[in-house]
């Protein structure tokens, strides 16, 4: 048994759910899942994700040709990537550090 938070706050000593199979929870939250199962939705998420770049690349293509789909493409993830960079910063708490020798920067 692991300790699973509430709503109030609480901990409360159940066991963490393997997949979401049985009746329904009116208070289900992702706290409830167990680790792997939180880390394999991830992964599923990530290759969603994956998958949407590729079909949408090949939408593009088929109607304007690679070149445009590259073009867009690449601006799309210029752009997601620095969204992407922020939140995982955030979510993270990683601020501006440098990485080298374990020195720390000043913080973003």
């Amino acid at each position: 048994m692991l300790p699973v938070g509430t709503e109030s706050g609480e901990v409360d000593m159940k066991e963490l759910m393997a997949d979401y199979s049985g009746s329904f929870d009116r208070n289900f939250s992702h706290g409830k899942l167990a680790q792997e199962t939180l880390t394999n939705l991830m992964k599923a998420t990530a290759e969603y994700m994956r998958r949407i770049d590729g079909y949408w690349y090949l939408s593009v293509m088929e109607k304007w040709g690679n070149d445009e789909a590259l073009d867009c493409d690449i601006k799309v993830w210029e752009r997601l990537v620095v969204y992407e960079m922020k939140m995982l910063s955030s979510l993270l708490n990683i601020h501006r550090r440098q990485c080298r020798h374990g020195n720390e920067g000043s913080p973003g």
